[in-house]
């Protein structure tokens, strides 16, 4: 099987390593978390225009979107996860769930599974 890759665009506007990408509640927006502590949200009709949601402490290794509820959920190095409201630019809540990475969040029913650093999984 043979794959052929084109790049398209660049988007830029992180200053340290993107480490999760998450569709946004639109098929043409994607959010973005990386080293530097910030969640962007982009439009890949406007590829150099991000715009911030938010500020957060340390780095963000996983992201997932509820678009449901307008929500955003970062995981982090050392604090555990955010919850952020995206179209408001807020943080509503955070929880230290470890004192480790969180590398990856998905939902499954109603329920939010964390992997983390120290090797446990969290829900």
């Amino acid at each position: 099987m043979s794959l052929h890759v084109n790049k398209l665009h660049s988007f830029t506007g992180h200053r340290d390593s993107v480490y999760t990408l998450q569709q946004g509640p639109r098929p043409e927006l994607f959010f973005s978390g990386a080293g530097d502590g910030l969640v962007v949200s982009w439009d890949l009709r406007s590829p150099g225009e991000g715009e911030l949601v938010a500020r957060l402490p340390n780095s963000i290794y996983g992201l997932l979107h509820l678009p449901d509820k307008g929500l955003l959920v970062a995981g982090q190095n050392f604090s555990g996860i955010h919850l952020i409201d995206y179209a408001n630019k807020k943080e509503l809540a955070s929880l230290r769930l470890t004192a480790s990475y969180i590398f990856d969040i998905q939902s499954f029913e109603n329920d939010i599974v964390v992997a983390t650093g120290d090797g446990a999984g969290r829900q």
